[in-house]
Protein backbone atom coordinates (compact mmCIF):
# COMPACT_ATOMS: atom_id res chain seq x y z
CA UNK A 1 0.00 0.00 0.00
CA UNK A 2 1.29 3.59 -1.36
CA UNK A 3 0.62 6.76 0.80
CA UNK A 4 -1.26 7.89 -2.92
CA UNK A 5 -3.70 10.61 -1.68
CA UNK A 6 -7.07 9.83 -3.39
CA UNK A 7 -10.36 11.78 -4.04
CA UNK A 8 -12.01 11.26 -0.52
CA UNK A 9 -9.01 12.49 1.41
CA UNK A 10 -8.83 15.24 -0.38
CA UNK A 11 -12.50 16.38 -0.05
CA UNK A 12 -12.65 14.84 3.48
CA UNK A 13 -9.82 17.21 4.63
CA UNK A 14 -11.45 20.67 2.29
CA UNK A 15 -14.63 19.69 3.89
CA UNK A 16 -12.99 19.42 7.85
CA UNK A 17 -11.16 23.08 6.99
CA UNK A 18 -14.79 24.61 5.42
CA UNK A 19 -16.39 23.65 8.87
CA UNK A 20 -18.27 20.68 6.99
CA UNK A 21 -16.99 17.82 9.32
CA UNK A 22 -15.61 14.52 7.79
CA UNK A 23 -18.53 13.07 6.20
CA UNK A 24 -22.13 13.44 6.20
CA UNK A 25 -22.40 16.49 3.74
CA UNK A 26 -25.68 18.20 2.27
CA UNK A 27 -25.69 18.98 -1.63
CA UNK A 28 -24.47 22.85 -1.32
CA UNK A 29 -21.72 21.49 1.19
CA UNK A 30 -20.61 19.35 -1.30
CA UNK A 31 -21.02 21.76 -3.89
CA UNK A 32 -18.59 23.90 -1.96
CA UNK A 33 -16.15 20.74 -1.15
CA UNK A 34 -15.70 20.27 -5.25
CA UNK A 35 -15.38 23.87 -6.09
CA UNK A 36 -12.38 23.82 -3.72
CA UNK A 37 -10.99 20.72 -4.87
CA UNK A 38 -11.31 21.53 -8.96
CA UNK A 39 -9.55 24.76 -8.04
CA UNK A 40 -6.92 23.74 -6.45
CA UNK A 41 -6.41 20.19 -8.72
CA UNK A 42 -6.26 23.59 -11.96
CA UNK A 43 -3.67 25.74 -9.53
CA UNK A 44 -1.92 22.35 -9.42
CA UNK A 45 -1.74 20.84 -12.83
CA UNK A 46 -0.72 24.79 -14.15
CA UNK A 47 1.10 25.86 -11.32
CA UNK A 48 2.40 29.39 -10.76
CA UNK A 49 6.34 29.88 -11.38
CA UNK A 50 8.33 29.16 -8.93
CA UNK A 51 11.79 31.09 -8.75
CA UNK A 52 11.97 31.81 -12.32
CA UNK A 53 9.60 33.48 -15.06
CA UNK A 54 7.74 30.83 -16.44
CA UNK A 55 5.47 28.29 -15.55
CA UNK A 56 6.79 24.35 -15.31
CA UNK A 57 5.50 22.28 -17.15
CA UNK A 58 5.08 18.60 -15.58
CA UNK A 59 6.44 15.23 -16.85
CA UNK A 60 3.45 13.22 -15.78
CA UNK A 61 1.36 15.41 -17.92
CA UNK A 62 2.87 14.32 -20.99
CA UNK A 63 1.80 10.54 -21.67
CA UNK A 64 3.13 8.29 -24.71
CA UNK A 65 0.07 7.18 -26.38
CA UNK A 66 -0.05 5.05 -30.37
CA UNK A 67 -2.22 5.52 -33.20
CA UNK A 68 -2.95 3.29 -35.99
CA UNK A 69 -2.78 5.05 -39.20
CA UNK A 70 -4.86 3.16 -41.89
CA UNK A 71 -4.44 3.28 -45.66
CA UNK A 72 -6.49 5.69 -47.58
CA UNK A 73 -6.82 8.28 -44.86
CA UNK A 74 -5.51 11.08 -43.84
CA UNK A 75 -7.41 12.52 -40.72
CA UNK A 76 -7.93 10.86 -37.44
CA UNK A 77 -9.18 11.32 -33.57
CA UNK A 78 -7.15 12.15 -31.08
CA UNK A 79 -7.74 11.09 -27.36
CA UNK A 80 -10.34 13.18 -25.49
CA UNK A 81 -7.51 14.67 -22.88
CA UNK A 82 -5.54 15.44 -25.45
CA UNK A 83 -4.03 19.22 -25.69
CA UNK A 84 -1.44 19.41 -27.57
CA UNK A 85 1.17 17.00 -29.17
CA UNK A 86 4.96 17.37 -28.03
CA UNK A 87 7.76 17.13 -30.63
CA UNK A 88 7.37 14.81 -33.85
CA UNK A 89 5.46 11.66 -34.50
CA UNK A 90 7.68 8.72 -35.09
CA UNK A 91 7.61 5.64 -36.37
CA UNK A 92 8.59 2.08 -35.38
CA UNK A 93 12.03 1.40 -35.12
CA UNK A 94 12.47 -1.20 -37.70
CA UNK A 95 10.57 1.02 -40.28
CA UNK A 96 13.92 3.36 -40.25
CA UNK A 97 11.66 6.47 -41.93
CA UNK A 98 12.00 9.49 -40.56
CA UNK A 99 9.39 11.07 -37.72
CA UNK A 100 6.31 13.06 -38.90
CA UNK A 101 7.25 16.62 -38.39
CA UNK A 102 4.09 18.48 -36.82
CA UNK A 103 3.31 22.09 -38.93
CA UNK A 104 -0.03 24.34 -39.48
CA UNK A 105 -3.11 23.00 -40.21
CA UNK A 106 -2.94 25.43 -43.12
CA UNK A 107 0.57 24.08 -44.49
CA UNK A 108 -0.76 20.54 -44.41
CA UNK A 109 -3.74 21.70 -47.00
CA UNK A 110 -1.33 23.21 -49.02
CA UNK A 111 0.64 20.46 -49.44
CA UNK A 112 -2.49 18.20 -49.92
CA UNK A 113 -2.68 19.93 -53.23
CA UNK A 114 0.88 19.57 -54.32
CA UNK A 115 1.87 16.58 -56.61
CA UNK A 116 2.95 14.16 -53.49
CA UNK A 117 0.03 12.62 -52.43
CA UNK A 118 0.43 9.24 -51.00
CA UNK A 119 3.17 7.73 -49.17
CA UNK A 120 4.71 7.27 -45.36
CA UNK A 121 3.48 10.45 -43.66
CA UNK A 122 6.20 12.96 -43.16
CA UNK A 123 4.29 16.00 -42.47
CA UNK A 124 1.28 16.41 -40.02
CA UNK A 125 -1.21 18.84 -38.11
CA UNK A 126 -3.35 19.08 -34.84
CA UNK A 127 -6.51 20.86 -36.01
CA UNK A 128 -9.38 21.66 -33.25
CA UNK A 129 -12.90 20.06 -34.35
CA UNK A 130 -16.00 22.33 -34.83
CA UNK A 131 -18.44 22.36 -31.79
CA UNK A 132 -21.60 23.97 -30.94
CA UNK A 133 -20.63 23.92 -27.29
CA UNK A 134 -22.93 20.73 -26.35
CA UNK A 135 -20.03 18.35 -25.93
CA UNK A 136 -16.46 19.13 -25.61
CA UNK A 137 -14.34 20.29 -28.19
CA UNK A 138 -12.15 17.98 -29.37
CA UNK A 139 -8.82 17.83 -31.95
CA UNK A 140 -7.60 15.99 -34.81
CA UNK A 141 -4.27 14.84 -36.75
CA UNK A 142 -4.01 15.63 -40.09
CA UNK A 143 -0.91 13.70 -41.87
CA UNK A 144 0.24 14.49 -45.18
CA UNK A 145 0.72 12.80 -47.22
CA UNK A 146 -1.80 10.20 -47.20
CA UNK A 147 -0.89 6.25 -45.94
CA UNK A 148 -1.31 3.77 -48.64
CA UNK A 149 -1.10 0.87 -45.90
CA UNK A 150 -1.30 0.73 -41.88
CA UNK A 151 1.46 1.52 -39.39
CA UNK A 152 1.41 2.37 -36.00
CA UNK A 153 3.08 5.81 -34.63
CA UNK A 154 3.93 7.05 -31.56
CA UNK A 155 3.96 10.75 -30.06
CA UNK A 156 3.89 13.12 -26.61
CA UNK A 157 1.19 14.52 -25.69
CA UNK A 158 0.13 17.02 -22.93
CA UNK A 159 -2.70 15.85 -20.95
CA UNK A 160 -5.75 17.88 -19.97
CA UNK A 161 -6.80 16.15 -16.72
CA UNK A 162 -10.46 15.04 -15.47
CA UNK A 163 -11.98 15.60 -12.22
CA UNK A 164 -11.68 14.03 -9.18
CA UNK A 165 -14.39 11.66 -8.19
CA UNK A 166 -14.84 8.24 -6.73
CA UNK A 167 -14.83 6.61 -9.93
CA UNK A 168 -11.88 8.83 -10.81
CA UNK A 169 -9.92 8.85 -7.37
CA UNK A 170 -6.47 9.51 -8.39
CA UNK A 171 -4.88 12.68 -9.08
CA UNK A 172 -1.99 12.85 -11.72
CA UNK A 173 1.28 13.35 -9.66
CA UNK A 174 1.30 9.98 -7.80
CA UNK A 175 1.63 9.94 -4.21
CA UNK A 176 5.15 11.91 -4.57
CA UNK A 177 3.09 14.73 -5.45
CA UNK A 178 0.19 13.99 -3.42
CA UNK A 179 1.08 16.35 -0.34
CA UNK A 180 1.75 19.27 -2.93
CA UNK A 181 -1.88 18.38 -4.32
CA UNK A 182 -3.76 18.24 -0.83
CA UNK A 183 -2.60 21.55 -0.08
CA UNK A 184 -2.99 23.14 -3.32
CA UNK A 185 -6.85 22.31 -2.50
CA UNK A 186 -6.63 23.79 0.83
CA UNK A 187 -5.11 26.93 -0.27
CA UNK A 188 -8.21 27.21 -2.36
CA UNK A 189 -10.57 26.50 0.10
CA UNK A 190 -8.49 28.95 2.39
CA UNK A 191 -8.97 31.72 -0.49
CA UNK A 192 -12.55 30.78 -1.06
CA UNK A 193 -13.38 30.78 2.78
CA UNK A 194 -11.48 33.63 4.53
CA UNK A 195 -10.41 36.02 1.10
CA UNK A 196 -6.37 35.66 1.65
CA UNK A 197 -3.33 33.90 0.66
CA UNK A 198 -2.34 32.49 4.47
CA UNK A 199 -1.17 29.48 5.42
CA UNK A 200 -1.96 26.60 3.41
CA UNK A 201 -1.07 28.98 0.83
CA UNK A 202 2.45 29.08 1.71
CA UNK A 203 2.95 25.29 2.64
CA UNK A 204 1.27 24.45 -1.24
CA UNK A 205 4.25 26.69 -2.34
CA UNK A 206 6.58 25.20 -0.58
CA UNK A 207 5.54 22.13 -1.49
CA UNK A 208 5.03 22.92 -4.95
CA UNK A 209 8.98 23.72 -5.27
CA UNK A 210 9.89 20.40 -3.89
CA UNK A 211 7.72 18.77 -6.68
CA UNK A 212 8.96 20.82 -9.39
CA UNK A 213 12.71 19.75 -8.19
CA UNK A 214 11.44 15.80 -8.14
CA UNK A 215 10.14 16.09 -11.25
CA UNK A 216 13.09 17.72 -12.86
CA UNK A 217 15.31 15.35 -11.35
CA UNK A 218 13.16 12.69 -13.07
CA UNK A 219 13.07 13.55 -16.51
CA UNK A 220 15.11 13.36 -19.50
CA UNK A 221 18.63 14.50 -18.77
CA UNK A 222 19.59 15.21 -22.39
CA UNK A 223 16.37 16.74 -24.79
CA UNK A 224 18.19 16.06 -28.29
CA UNK A 225 20.33 18.73 -30.12
CA UNK A 226 19.32 21.79 -30.23
CA UNK A 227 19.89 22.82 -34.34
CA UNK A 228 19.58 26.43 -35.35
CA UNK A 229 16.32 26.77 -37.65
CA UNK A 230 16.47 30.89 -37.99
CA UNK A 231 16.69 30.27 -41.40
CA UNK A 232 13.40 28.67 -41.68
CA UNK A 233 14.44 25.50 -42.96
CA UNK A 234 12.35 22.43 -41.76
CA UNK A 235 14.46 19.97 -39.51
CA UNK A 236 15.97 16.83 -41.03
CA UNK A 237 16.49 13.84 -38.98
CA UNK A 238 20.29 12.51 -39.33
CA UNK A 239 21.09 9.62 -41.90
CA UNK A 240 17.61 10.04 -43.96
CA UNK A 241 17.24 11.82 -47.36
CA UNK A 242 14.28 12.62 -49.07
CA UNK A 243 14.45 12.07 -53.00
CA UNK A 244 11.18 13.69 -54.07
CA UNK A 245 11.44 17.51 -54.68
CA UNK A 246 8.07 19.22 -53.95
CA UNK A 247 8.85 22.35 -53.46
CA UNK A 248 8.65 24.52 -50.04
CA UNK A 249 7.05 22.25 -47.20
CA UNK A 250 6.88 24.30 -44.49
CA UNK A 251 4.80 27.15 -44.05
Amino acid sequence: MTLAVKYHDIRDAVGHYLGYGRSDYSQDQLADIEACIESGLRQFYNPPPVGEGIAHRWSFLQPTASLQLAADQDDYDLPEDLGGITGSLTYPAQQAKPPIVLTSEAAIRRLRGSRLTVGPPRRAAVRPKATDGQVAQGYELMVWPTPQSEVDICYQYYVQPHKLSSANPYPYGGPLHGETVMQSCLAAAELRLNDIKGPHWQQFMERLAASVLADRINGPDNLGYNADRSDGRPARPPRFDEVTYIGPITP
